[in-house]
């Protein structure tokens, strides 16, 4: 009797542990399974609206180096106007490199400053640039910034 019973612990144990491999498998496919680097949030379905179906919010994403060395600038600040700053105001990286999740507009106004001023190897000048959104769905903004060499000579 007492072997009955062992053998039938030993196959509960081991479909319990079955159950909760699958189990556990499950939850992390649901939380971290394959995810697109290039996905974009949709919204829900209007039938009154004539872009059912389209992203409402986009990539923007770019790179700035200086004119003339084409060396990455960090540190640049990066804004979009008419976006609210928590999602529309970023810092160029190491490599120069920016990127928002923005919703999608007609057109994007970026303003590139330089706000930490020769700490990031120059001083630069400020410029504004307008992209419509064909533009910014398809292609890495490139910025070459300028030295503002009158602010340095002062």
């Amino acid at each position: 009797m007492k072997k009955i019973s062992d053998r039938f612990r030993k196959i509960l144990r081991k479909v319990f542990y079955g159950i909760g491999a699958s189990v556990i498998s499950l939850i992390l496919q649901a939380c971290y399974g394959p995810m697109l680097e290039t996905s974009v949030a949709y919204g829900p379905p209007n039938p009154n609206n004539p872009d059912d179906g389209k992203p409402y919010y986009t990539y923007i994403d770019g790179k700035v180096k200086a004119k003339g060395t084409e060396k990455p600038i960090w540190g640049i600040q990066v804004s979009v106007e008419g976006i609210a700053p928590s999602e529309g105001i970023r810092r160029t990286n190491m490599k120069g490199e920016f990127l928002f999740l923005v919703p999608v507009q007609d057109e994007y106004i970026l303003k590139f400053e330089d706000i930490d001023g020769p700490a990031n190897d120059g001083l630069f000048k400020q410029q504004t640039k307008t992209f419509n959104k064909e533009f910014i769905n398809n292609n890495t903004i490139l910025i070459s910034m300028e030295e503002d060499i009158e602010t340095v000579e002062e």
